[in-house]
């Protein structure tokens, strides 16, 4: 038996996430929050009522407000869980979450290399997520979560598994993804 811990459930996580969200909308609308106006807003447009029925409405109707819940994907969720994951499990050492974008976030170039941004003309689209130690090895990361194949999804995957292959001539190494 491993004592490692089990990876995130990411379906109940997400659910509960929906479910706390829901909670905050009154709190969000109370206090303003721009994101939930301009939602609001778009709803007026879409379907014609004013701006004081679908405000009453949210106040009055908890399964109508919910429909303006945050969305938990955008709020990071399978990243940050993934990450805490990570942390917990007993060979990695010196974990660290890298930045997303910008002159130092690491890239994988088409060869394999990982490289700044500051270094790279035009960097690709996505850049390792994570970075650690196990044993003599520093490690990265990648994480993409999705629900459904295909199109975007697929590419992605593609290319994930074109850097590691391609990482195998290079000085730093990445291991396949999955």
């Amino acid at each position: 038996m491993s004592d490692n811990p089990a990876p995130p459930d990411y379906d109940v996580i997400e659910r509960q996430m929906w479910r706390d969200n829901a909670q905050e909308v009154l709190a969000r609308l109370d206090a303003d929050e721009p994101n939930l106006l301009q939602r609001i807003e778009t709803y007026v447009q879409r379907f014609g009522y004013t701006d004081s029925q679908v405000r009453s409405k949210i106040r009055s109707d908890p399964m109508f407000a919910a429909i303006f819940a945050m969305e938990p994907r955008r709020q990071g969720l399978h990243e940050k869980k993934a990450a805490e994951w990570l942390r917990e499990l007993p060979t990695v050492r010196e974990f660290a979450t890298l930045p997303k974008s910008g002159k130092n976030a690491l890239y994988v170039t088409s060869d394999g290399e990982v490289k700044l941004g500051r270094d790279l003309q035009n960097p690709p689209s996505k850049s390792l997520d994570f970075r650690w130690r196990t044993g003599d090895l520093t490690c990265y990361g990648m994480h993409k979560f999705t629900k459904v194949g295909g199109g975007n999804q697929t590419a992605s995957s593609s290319r994930c598994a074109r850097c590691s292959s391609a990482s195998s001539s290079a000085p730093t190494r990445l291991a396949p993804c999955s």
